[in-house]
């Protein structure tokens, strides 16, 4: 998700785990929906 989003690892260990787990799910609708990531 770090990579998804453009976030640091310490944003990552920052989070509850109520708000990686609503992130964690915002990326896979995502990428569910077909958005890709360009580098």
């Amino acid at each position: 998700m770090a990579w998804w989003f453009g976030w640091s690892v310490q944003d990552i260990y920052a989070m509850t785990l109520e708000e990686f787990e609503d992130w964690h799910k915002e990326a896979a609708r995502q990428i569910k929906a077909g958005f890709r990531k360009t580098m």
